[in-house]
């Protein structure tokens, strides 16, 4: 639960890296956005570039928050107590009470729902952050051709 707290902070930061600088870019006069990029040792075409690269990393962040895949199927309780041979119509745990929600698949090798969601939202992270990586190159490769 901790992990999937962090994956959205870490989604959340790299929408809000993206966002703020452009909105700040677009209502703030052009002086004043100058001065303050200057005194902050940037200037606005690196904010253009470096936004990308930031929201990529934080978005692997969260992407790697996803991992490791196993399955949801909870074979141990969190007090410990080994479930393996629990009855599928159980509710709670037999050694701490603690209510459980077990999704039982019909193979081993088979993944649960939760799990194969899981994938999915990765992969879709993972293809995110390089469409980032991509527009970040983008953006220094027209900086770079319109400074020449």
């Amino acid at each position: 639960m901790i992990r999937k707290r962090w994956a959205l902070l870490c989604l959340a930061l790299a929408l809000l890296v993206i966002v703020v600088p452009w909105v700040m870019f677009a209502t703030l006069p052009r002086t004043t956005m100058y001065q303050l990029t200057r005194s902050l040792g940037l200037w606005k075409d690196d904010i253009a570039v470096n936004i990308w690269f930031i929201s990529a990393f934080l978005v692997f962040v969260a992407a790697l928050l996803q991992f490791p895949f196993k399955e949801e199927e909870a074979w141990t309780c969190d007090c410990g107590y080994d479930l393996s041979f629990l009855a599928p119509e159980s509710e709670n745990c037999p050694e701490c009470g603690k209510s459980l929600q077990l999704e039982w698949t019909a193979t081993q090798i088979q993944y649960s729902r939760k799990t194969i969601w899981r994938i999915r939202l990765t992969a879709l992270l993972f293809f995110i952050m390089s469409a980032f990586i991509c527009l970040g190159l983008i953006a220094k490769w027209l900086v770079k051709v319109a400074g020449a």
